[in-house]
């Protein structure tokens, strides 16, 4: 892949590096299924972000980190009534920001984090944001089942003055990986050879998100 800009300036506090970022990245197991999780910093307080969905898929929920740390969903929990997102607070040093609208646009670069296929490690998945909305966007990264609920992160590449590749470096999460939609079930002869052919891959974005009590 391709990143589109190039930095070639000193590291600073609003980058991040990506194996810190999988570090705030949890692995969801239930009675029906496995997703993706993340630790995000949010109003002064610490959450643990996940989709709804993945929220039910059992009534004896895992949540792991890659270094094994696990945390036990509470009493109470906040589900948002107009989004697939779902969260609760916890006590964690290593958490996420969330990114500037600045940096959410078409062609820019992202990278997909989470439990990809159920496989119980953290994936690294690249792509680009191909369309923005009030509540959503989408990307061309190839999540798949699984990765429902990980962070969708905004990445640079950064490399040295003699401009040799150093790492990928993220400034933020701008969405939650969602669902993969096919569009063209029907076999559409509008959409054919079109990118409306394939599967769509959507995130959700936290603007103007409800929160209720649960």
């Amino acid at each position: 892949l391709v990143i589109d800009r190039v930095i070639k300036k000193k590291y600073n506090n609003s980058l991040g590096d990506l194996s810190y970022a999988a570090n705030c990245v949890v692995i969801i197991r239930g009675e029906k299924g496995q997703g993706t999780g993340f630790i995000m910093s949010e109003d002064q307080k610490t959450w643990l972000y996940t989709n709804e969905h993945v929220a039910r898929l059992g009534t004896n929920i895992l949540v792991e980190t890659i270094i094994g740390r696990c945390y036990s969903l509470p009493k109470r929990v906040q589900v948002a009534v107009n989004r697939d997102l779902f969260r609760f607070e916890v006590q964690s040093e290593k958490y996420l920001k969330e990114c500037s609208n600045d940096e959410l646009s078409n062609e820019k670069a992202v990278v997909v984090l989470g439990n990809s296929d159920g496989g119980r490690v953290v994936t690294e998945n690249y792509g680009y944001i191909i369309g923005v909305g009030p509540t959503r966007i989408e990307v061309d990264a190839p999540f798949v089942k699984g990765n429902s609920g990980g962070p969708i992160l905004r990445i640079d590449r950064m490399i040295d003055n003699n401009g040799r590749f150093i790492r990928y470096f993220h400034r933020g999460v701008v969405g939650v990986a969602t669902e993969a939609e096919i569009k063209n079930q029907n076999n559409d002869w509008i959409k054919a050879g079109t990118r409306y052919d394939k599967p769509r891959r959507y995130g959700e974005r936290f603007s103007k998100v409800e929160w209720d009590v649960v």
